[in-house]
């Protein structure tokens, strides 16, 4: 393979060999010099990915890590969408072996047999619930929205994750905190009687 004077020359050579090995996903190197490089493969149907960490055990290799989906931009982990497993796929694959062999070993110890395409389905199937949950709360939002419209105001907070209704009226101060990001309503009250109590949990569940 071409040498080149960056030090992680024979990662990207194998790397760019591999493409061909994986049909339906696109390779993406990020490579500046002195440093270790990005090299990213994604499934295009799904967003599906996985990372090639370049690294030196007496020998070139790669480490093989999966990324899972995002939520509104921000990044998760396996961890984070509330995966049980006893383990993370992970593998690692020497670079100085033949190609079509480390293509193998990522298929099989990794993509398959490893877990990653599984727990990536059960990352989307969870974020396709969450995001059905928040329009759900969104909804409950609304409802709330039109029954205090006259003595509550709207004000938001962070964009569109935190929202507030506020009241100040026959001396009494009351606050309704909506998150819409971690997928729940909270109610923080202040010196509300129990009429008004009842109204507003009520409205929580039309």
């Amino acid at each position: 393979m071409t040498q080149t004077s960056c030090p992680y020359a024979q990662h990207i050579d194998v790397a760019k060999a591999l493409a061909s090995h994986f049909r339906g996903w696109s390779l993406s190197i990020d490579a500046q010099p002195h440093s270790h490089p990005r090299i990213c493969f994604t499934r295009t149907t799904d967003g599906a990915a996985f990372l090639l960490s370049a690294y030196y055990d007496k020998q070139p290799r790669f480490q093989v890590i999966g990324l899972y989906p995002d939520y509104r931009g921000r990044p998760r982990s396996l961890e984070q969408w509330n995966i049980a497993s006893s383990h993370v796929p992970r593998t690692t694959v020497a670079c100085n072996r033949p190609v079509d062999a480390i293509a193998r070993d990522i298929l099989c110890r990794f993509l398959t047999k490893g877990g990653y395409l599984n727990f990536y389905e059960q990352c989307l199937l969870k974020k396709h619930e969450l995001e059905i949950a928040c329009e759900h709360r969104q909804e409950q939002f609304e409802v709330l929205r039109r029954q205090f419209s006259k003595h509550w105001r709207l004000s938001r907070k962070d964009g569109v994750l935190h929202v507030s209704l506020r009241s100040d009226f026959d001396g009494l101060l009351g606050e309704l905190t909506y998150e819409l990001e971690h997928d729940y309503i909270t109610l923080n009250l202040r010196s509300l009687d129990f009429y008004t109590t009842l109204k507003l949990l009520r409205a929580l569940n039309p």
